[in-house]
């Protein structure tokens, strides 16, 4: 599993290529929107841990662009101030997750790992299967009803 991490401070890259490597992950860091796109355009990846906040570009800017070059490849959206606004935001760019900062460096990478584990068995559920399903969960009618 090969793993593009994207954050401007070379602290928290090192930090993260530390402890995915340990995991058993390949891991690329890069501290840029540019160096995000060439990479991508580049080599493949199995997942992308997007900062939010880049020098001089938003990381949902980045998604973005990312999205519009590779519709499907994971991206996990990390930062240190999760608001509902953020998050909803980071969701309607194309994140497959939004993940918080501000826990210590193991735990967002257990995070990552079971995200990780969690694709990798949906992937494997929905590819044996032809018909897709969903199970919604509300004690309201109405909202299962328009859902």
């Amino acid at each position: 599993m090969k793993i593009l991490v994207v954050d401007d401070e070379v602290r928290i890259r090192e930090l993260l290529d530390k402890a995915l490597a340990k995991k058993g992950y390949q891991v690329v860091t890069v501290p840029s929107a540019e160096q995000v796109l060439d990479r991508l355009t580049q080599e493949p990846f199995d997942l992308v841990l997007l900062d939010v906040k880049l020098a001089g570009e938003s990381g949902i800017s980045v998604l973005k662009k990312i999205r519009k070059l590779q519709k499907k490849i994971p991206v996990v959206i990390y930062s240190g101030v999760i608001t509902a606004e953020l998050e909803k935001e980071a969701r309607m760019a194309g994140a497959n997750e939004v993940l918080s900062k501000d826990i210590d460096v193991m735990q967002l990478v257990e995070q990552i790992s079971k995200f990780i584990k969690g694709k990798d068995r949906l992937s494997e559920k929905s590819s044996k299967r032809k018909e897709k399903s969903i199970l919604i969960v509300d004690d309201e009618p109405e909202i299962r009803r328009v859902l």
